[in-house]
């Protein structure tokens, strides 16, 4: 299965980025910022802000499934929940 997740480098996102690939599924990873330090074969990694549409829409494209795992941050820009 090929997932894309928003949200995945940090607690809950992360982990559950670990356990799709060990499952042997495909991630795509949206981030916007730090961009993580795995080397995973079936890991791909998007640079990218969440709120930008035409990003969104080019990682999920190829996707069965979408997973979002993202926090408020305080002082934020844009609340991506209230959307």
């Amino acid at each position: 299965m090929r997932l894309t997740v928003f949200g995945g480098t940090e607690g809950v996102g992360r982990e559950l980025v670990a356990q799709a690939i060990a499952a042997g599924h495909e991630v795509t990873l949206l981030v916007n910022g730090s961009t993580p330090q795995w080397t995973e074969e079936r890991l791909t990694v998007i640079e990218g802000d969440a709120s930008d549409f035409a990003t969104v829409a080019y990682a999920v494209a190829a996707s069965h499934a979408v997973v979002c795992a993202l926090r408020h941050a305080n002082g934020s820009r844009d609340d991506l929940l209230a959307r």
